[in-house]
């Protein structure tokens, strides 16, 4: 999906069905996280991501991203 926002709406959809889905939650958090919106919330759910399945690198990746994105939105 190259519209975001359908692919948020699907993400918020698929979470609301099963808050425990740990690609919909990594997903939308990445999304939050490479768009600098609701970093606190993204970093949030992969982390919770993480705890559900810890051997997905690219989990890590995301709050990477996350954390990167705040650093940059704290020195601007």
């Amino acid at each position: 999906m190259n519209d975001r926002t359908k692919a948020i709406a699907a993400f918020r959809k698929v979470l609301q069905i099963e808050p425990e889905h740990s690609e919909a939650l990594n997903s939308l958090g990445y999304i939050y996280a490479l768009d600098g919106e609701h970093l606190d919330e993204a970093a949030r759910m992969i982390r919770k991501a993480i705890e559900i399945d810890p051997a997905n690198g690219a989990y890590y990746d995301s709050l990477g991203w996350a954390f990167i994105k705040k650093e940059i939105m704290l020195k601007a």
